[in-house]
């Protein structure tokens, strides 16, 4: 026994143009034929049964939400951008260029370090720079300028970085 559906558009509707999508009719009778079988109407009925006594029964778990470990990420991702610490090669010589925050009258800034440890006991250092590359940049001027007046350097090949 087939189910037979009725697609339906109101003429009113068609009249003034406005385009519906089809309503779809099932006829009851039809529904009723199919559940006469007193078997087909309880498989049916245990199947929703089923469904519904599932759903219920098996509630999610609710999940705290974890505090300290938000804070730990966002922690750990602004100590690993604010703090740096970097091997740089200035006059083919290893260096170490370093970079940390403070706060000062409120505000954010930042202090820079140049060295280059198996070369001189010079240190580039500058202090109170809003900008962390702007920072940097002045910590390397800085120390390129000290090895300049050392002597360890002519200001020719110091020129890129004055």
């Amino acid at each position: 026994m087939a189910l037979r559906v009725i697609t339906h558009q109101l003429p009113s509707d068609i009249a003034r143009g406005r385009l519906l999508a089809p309503a779809i009719l099932i006829q009851p009778q039809r529904i009723a034929s199919l559940f006469r079988s007193s078997c087909m109407a309880r498989r049916c009925l245990a199947v929703v049964m089923v469904v519904v006594v599932g759903v219920c029964l098996n509630p999610t778990p609710a999940v705290s939400f974890d505090f300290s470990s938000f804070l730990s990420s966002i922690a750990n991702i602004a100590i690993k951008h604010l703090y740096v610490e970097r091997e740089i090669d200035l006059f083919d010589h290893y260096c170490v260029l370093s970079r940390s925050p403070h706060i000062y009258s409120w505000e954010l800034k930042f202090e820079a370090t140049v060295t280059c440890p198996g070369w001189t006991p010079e240190k580039g250092k500058v202090r109170g720079y809003s900008s962390p590359t702007s920072a940097e940049r002045e910590a390397t001027r800085d120390f390129v300028q000290k090895i300049v007046r050392r002597g360890l350097v002519t200001r020719e090949e110091a020129s890129e970085w004055l």
